[in-house]
């Protein structure tokens, strides 16, 4: 009785440490996506102080795109910006005046980024966690019956080097001004999971795809795959993933 009972208890830690460490990650991935820095909230809808910032909150300049609602409806095609640090859809009318589209009332949007010259369709994610609950738009790199990718493309400040002395006591400031910086996530969703952070180590992101493992390193080593921050290389290992049977 005594080893049943011992035996149960085991089980019981092992399962809960296993949802533990699954909450966790769950709640780190909400966090980071929603709130990475707890950077200084009045910035966030001041275009104002937004100025007073070197380089662009936007990941692009105006570009002609459309957005469906929540009611299904296609929106016209018109100009379209997405502002990475306060995660919000700008639009302008034909007059030039802007503003920011509901979020509430987006359900996705794209637009033809005129750098790149490619379509690119970001979709509004709600993220739910025990602490905190938010919407927020994700771009979406790829996507099938058996996994998608995602990034979150995001701009945060980085302040200028702070005030210093020198060896003889003079105050020195640093000639660069705070300023707005990339700092995209890459995420994978496999079929009836959550969302998680991709592994960017080959190995390691190999075993997220668990039997297919083996099958999946080997590819990335003949195909010479680099991983690191470019969403396209990872485009190619899902592709291979989906050939697999």
């Amino acid at each position: 009785m005594n080893l049943q009972l011992l035996l149960f208890t085991w089980l019981f830690l092992l399962i809960s440490s296993f949802y533990a460490r699954d909450a966790k990650t769950q709640g780190r991935v909400i966090g980071d996506i929603l709130d990475p820095y707890q950077q200084n909230t009045d910035l966030l809808y001041n275009s104002q102080a937004q100025k007073q910032i070197a380089g662009s909150p936007f990941e692009t300049e105006w570009a002609i795109g459309t957005f469906i609602d929540t009611e299904n409806n296609l929106s016209p095609r018109q100009w379209l910006r997405y502002n990475a640090f306060n995660d919000e859809l700008y639009c302008k009318n034909d007059k030039g005046q802007e503003s920011i589209v509901p979020k509430e009332k987006v359900q996705s949007f794209s637009f033809t980024n005129p750098i790149t010259k490619k379509e690119e369709k970001y979709v509004k994610i709600m993220l739910s966690g025990k602490t905190r609950t938010g919407a927020t738009y994700l771009k979406l790199w790829y996507a099938s019956n058996k996994v998608k990718l995602w990034e979150k493309v995001r701009k945060i400040v980085e302040k200028a080097p702070s005030v210093s002395t020198n060896s003889a006591g003079y105050g020195t400031i640093g000639n660069e001004n705070d300023k707005f910086v990339n700092n995209n996530l890459i995420l994978i969703e496999f079929a009836n999971q959550p969302l998680q952070f991709v592994e960017k180590k080959p190995k390691k992101f190999a075993e997220m795809f668990g039997e297919k493992a083996l099958q999946i390193e080997e590819f990335m080593k003949k195909e010479k795959i680099k991983l690191r921050d470019n969403p396209e290389e990872y485009v190619k290992v899902l592709r291979y993933y989906d050939s697999l049977r």
